[in-house]
């Protein structure tokens, strides 16, 4: 089985030599470099204001490298909003939001040392919102859970160590059509919400369904099979 995989970095400009430590460390999975399998999405993040960009193309070789994937974890929705908890800035409601925010780095924050990258789902705008909702417990874990693309589609795949970035081989840069990858990404967007809400106003929440507050309180076990 190849051990080489594709992966694709939408970006204003073309990065034909990345580096170790470029980038914000306020970002979903901390500092690293953010790429996806999706050239897709890539195209998409490479134009997120419809102002134009490239997609950059590489090889990464995996051989040796240790990837946290946050779908083997056992909770990889659990693991990743622990990892957004400690790196993102969230939107608060209340003081028992701030505390949940806390619960969330304390007790599902994975330790990524010793990792040299971390597959999961990305945190873009409708998923980054989903998730608020969650900690400002308006919505179930249930609900955000069914939200969220499992395929590797949804996912970003982001390097974390010098020794990752220095397996990646560029292969090429390509310009997007700015205009048409801004008005997919709003489409999608608006899709996910659409279905988000749709989703929302039939719904009334499981009696047997989490709440943030359940987990905050200490209702729910961490062993609870529901926990996800």
């Amino acid at each position: 089985m190849s051990k080489t995989i594709l992966l694709y970095h939408g970006a204003p400009n073309i990065v034909g030599r990345p580096r170790h430590g470029m980038g914000s460390p306020h970002r979903d999975f901390g500092n690293g470099f953010y790429c996806t399998q999706n050239l897709s999405m890539a195209e998409e993040w490479a134009s997120p204001d419809g102002t134009g960009g490239y997609v950059n193309e590489y090889e990464l070789d995996t051989r040796g490298l240790r990837i946290l994937d946050l779908r083997k974890t056992g909770t990889p929705v659990m693991s990743w909003l622990g990892l957004l908890a400690a790196n993102r800035t969230f939107r608060t409601d209340s003081e028992s939001s701030v505390r949940a925010i806390g619960f969330l780095a304390d007790s599902y924050l994975p330790d990524v040392g010793g990792y040299d990258a971390i597959r999961g789902f990305r945190g873009d705008d409708s998923y980054f919102s989903f998730a608020t909702d969650f900690i400002n417990s308006a919505v179930s874990l249930g609900r955000l859970a069914s939200s969220l693309d499992r395929s590797r589609d949804g996912e970003q795949f982001v390097l974390i160590s010098e020794k990752a970035i220095s397996r990646l081989r560029y292969l090429a840069s390509s310009p997007v059509d700015a205009e048409a990858c801004f008005r997919r990404r709003c489409e999608r967007d608006l899709r996910a919400r659409s279905a988000y809400l749709g989703r929302g106003v039939r719904e009334s929440i499981d009696e047997y369904d989490i709440m943030m507050e359940d987990l905050v309180l200490g209702r729910v076990k961490r062993d609870d099979p529901r926990i996800q």
